[in-house]
């Protein structure tokens, strides 16, 4: 969402592609709110850059070349959403003490709606 070299600009929604992409805009949107007022620090922008450049190996490295490669998170929506939650300093298990829908239910955006209050 920040750009390590570029850190007086973000992007919500941009450059990620999910299965509810609104619940990814919405933690995305909290996740930079928290950043924005100081309850989120950033990393250096050379450990920023270490992260992206890993994160785009990972993909070359068994995701066909397409001009969306660095956007899709289908499969791996989860994790994008729990990294927000750790860095947010939130749980990022939603489901409570229930351990069977922890695993085997569908995240939702109301499983994570404690984190949005208007």
């Amino acid at each position: 969402m920040i750009p390590p070299r570029l850190q007086d600009i973000a992007f919500i929604g941009s450059e990620v592609s999910t299965y509810n992409n609104i619940l990814t805009q919405g933690l995305q949107a909290e996740w930079l709110r928290r950043v924005l007022t100081g309850a989120v620090k950033l990393p250096a922008a050379s450990h920023m850059q270490a992260e992206v450049d890993s994160e785009a190996a990972w993909k070359r490295s068994w995701m066909p070349a397409c001009s969306a490669r660095a956007a899709l998170w289908q499969l791996h929506m989860m994790k994008y959403h729990d990294t927000l939650c750790q860095d947010m300093g939130v749980a990022h298990k939603r489901k409570g003490l229930n351990v069977v829908s922890e695993v085997f239910a569908p995240y939702s955006a109301e499983d994570y709606a404690d984190l949005f209050s208007f």
